[in-house]
């Protein structure tokens, strides 16, 4: 069984679907044709507009059209889900030419690692506070076989920058109760916080240093990001700030974040372009959201609306077109590339990069969900 399978398996949870997001409207299929998204795709790239897909397949139309671009001012931002790659030996097999793109600087290469990584699990044994059997040692003990696999997998000399998202995971398992859960020493609250703060970056350090290790000597300058989370959904210490602390005093060569400007809004953070240009972010989700997004909600619902039509109805930061966050790549969380596309024009024609494509300006992108 592979190590992702093990992480389901203990979890009893199904990876969500990494083509999109199933509940999104515009899901219901892709509004413009492979030849239409490869055009518009080019043109952007070629433009320096700030491209970002978000759950990429159709790796060899993405090859055609960063080749068709040329020289571009800024290379396009790819993040890949890393769910699957752990079971082959290449992942150039699965993604023809993609580590070799971002070998050449022709993109940004990011993986997002399997939503089900938990990593409030203790990796000492000294550290779990036991109350009958519990899950978390065979759960950390599969998520360092993924990584190994993971490793293992990449050709022997990669000789790129790779960045790595992942989300922190839950203080307690899913499902369990307080009284019945395992928890780390030290809960989230109180003069217990810092504490727990502490044992999570040395749990985070534990699991990742020797993959970043392993990957280093493969020629890669692996980066680990720590994306936000609502804080209501996942624990004050997950929202923006709450990530920012927990790595603070690690090596920033190493360890970063990841800002999900919708997770950040759920949490009901106040935040300025300021914040996030201070803080050591390696790379951006610019997410609207639905009517339901309200400001301090807690729900994590993103995937679902177009970032111009976000900040209209205000259910987004009115201020994520502004310039001071124009160096951070940054990738669009839509369901298709046609809409990815959409959020990248919107957001050039805002930092006054130039005008959406034909086949924006001729209604080949879709309004459904705006």
């Amino acid at each position: 069984m592979s190590a992702l399978l093990k992480l389901r398996e203990l979890f009893g949870l199904r990876q969500r679907d990494s083509v999109g997001y199933a509940r999104d409207p515009e899901a219901r299929a892709e509004h413009w044709s492979e030849a239409e998204i490869e055009d518009e795709l080019a043109r952007q790239i070629a433009a320096g507009f700030p491209v970002g897909l978000a759950h990429c397949r159709r790796w060899p139309m993405i090859e055609r059209a960063i080749k068709r671009a040329g020289s571009a001012p800024g290379p396009p931002t790819i993040q890949a889900d890393a769910g699957e790659l752990a079971s082959f030996r290449d992942p150039d097999k699965v993604e023809p030419g993609l580590l070799r793109l971002a070998r050449e600087g022709r993109i940004r290469l990011f993986f997002h690692l399997p939503y089900l990584f938990n990593l409030w699990i203790p990796f000492d044994p000294s550290q779990i506070r036991w109350k009958g059997e519990t899950a978390s040692v065979p759960l950390a003990r599969a998520q360092v076989e993924y990584l190994n696999a993971f490793s293992a997998g990449l050709s022997d000399e990669v000789g790129a920058e790779l960045g790595f998202v992942v989300h922190c995971g839950y203080p307690r398992m899913p499902g369990e109760t307080k009284n019945g859960a395992y928890l780390p020493a030290g809960e989230s609250a109180g003069a217990e916080k810092e504490e727990l703060a502490r044992r999570f970056s040395q749990n985070l350090c534990w699991l990742f240093d020797p993959f970043i290790g392993a990957l280093s000597r493969r020629g890669a300058r692996a980066k680990i990001l720590l994306e936000n989370m609502p804080a209501q959904a996942a624990g004050a210490t997950s929202d923006f700030r709450g990530c920012a602390a927990l790595v603070s005093g690690l090596d920033r060569e190493r360890y970063g974040l990841c800002w999900d400007s919708a997770h950040s809004w759920a949490s009901g953070e106040e935040l300025s372009p300021a914040d996030i240009a201070a803080a050591p972010v390696g790379l951006a989700h610019m997410n609207g959201g639905p009517p339901t997004l309200r400001f301090g909600c807690g729900l994590d619902l993103h995937g679902y609306s177009a970032l111009g039509a976000s900040i209209e109805r205000g259910t987004a930061y009115p201020w994520l077109a502004d310039g001071r966050l124009s160096a951070l790549p940054m990738v669009f969380q839509r369901a298709h590339y046609s809409a990815m596309l959409k959020d990248s024009a919107w957001l050039a024609r805002e930092r006054g990069l130039g005008e959406p494509g034909q086949n924006l300006r001729d209604g080949c992108s879709d309004q459904v969900g705006a």
